[in-house]
This record gives structure tokens, C-alpha cells and sequence, in this order.
């Protein structure tokens, strides 16, 4: 059996109104997932909850906290290598050597770099993080 790959809106997998595709690997011709295709409403769904979610606690996030979050996410690739891995080689058929030392360490790192990139950002304004959560805006 395949996997299904579900869309995830506004914190939860759902199915997509558009039907299903499979997800083949080009190197085997084999069908390796079935993926949820995502309609237009699907789409404006999901743009309307990441608008709302700058408004909410993501948005009130102070950037340490962000680069903290990203840089967790790129913890959690790393932890979970293999894993990323399989997916990688099963869905675009690439060799396991290209993906093991090019696609999944960039994965991680683009996650890192813009964690990085982030809290030393050079820029007009400097905010400054204040006990309670508040935020300082120097110009």
C-alpha cells in the first residue's frame, strides 16, 4: 500500500478537494504515495490562516524565539536523517549518495541560515525584547 500524503491547513491534515495524484519515482517508475492535490478554496484556506497566524502567537514571537523555533526544525531534520532521506530518493529518484550529502544537510542548514540571518540582520530599526513580551522599536 501506498502512503497518502495529506495537505495540512490551519494546523491540520486534511484531503483536498482536487482529487488524487501518485507521487512516482522517476528511477523505478514506481508509485510510492498518493498525494491529496489542493483546490483553489484549498489554497485561499490555507493563505487565510497563515495571515492570520502573523497576527497570532508566530507573529508575537520575538525573534529569538523564531530563530530558536527554526533552528529547532533543523535539529529535528537532522534527527531525523534517514527518514528525509528515504523520502528524498523515493519521490525525486535520486542517487542516496547526492541526497545523503547534498539535499538533506541543505535542507537543515537553510533552516539554520535563516535563523542566523534573522537576529543579525543589519537594518534601519533594532528591536529589543522587554519582560512580559513586549518589544522595544529603536530607529
Amino acid at each position: 500500500m501506498t502512503e497518502r500524503i495529506l495537505n495540512h491547513i490551519d494546523g491540520a491534515f486534511v484531503e483536498g478537494k482536487a482529487g488524487w495524484f501518485d507521487d512516482v519515482n522517476p528511477a523505478t517508475g514506481t508509485v510510492h504515495a498518493s498525494v491529496s492535490e489542493a483546490s483553489a478554496d484549498d489554497v485561499d484556506r490555507a493563505v487565510t490562516a497563515a495571515r492570520r497566524a502573523l497576527k497570532g502567537p508566530w507573529g508575537k514571537a520575538s525573534l529569538q524565539e523564531r530563530a530558536r523555533l527554526l533552528r529547532a526544525v533543523a535539529d529535528e531534520i537532522d534527527r531525523r536523517f534517514d527518514d528525509f532521506l528515504a523520502a528524498e530518493i523515493a519521490d525525486t529518484g535520486k542517487p542516496a549518495s547526492l541526497a545523503r550529502t547534498v539535499d538533506i544537510p541543505r535542507g537543515a542548514a537553510n533552516f539554520r541560515i535563516f535563523a542566523e540571518l534573522m537576529t543579525s540582520r543589519g537594518s534601519d530599526l533594532f528591536e529589543t525584547d522587554l519582560p512580559g513580551g513586549a518589544r522595544a522599536v529603536n530607529y
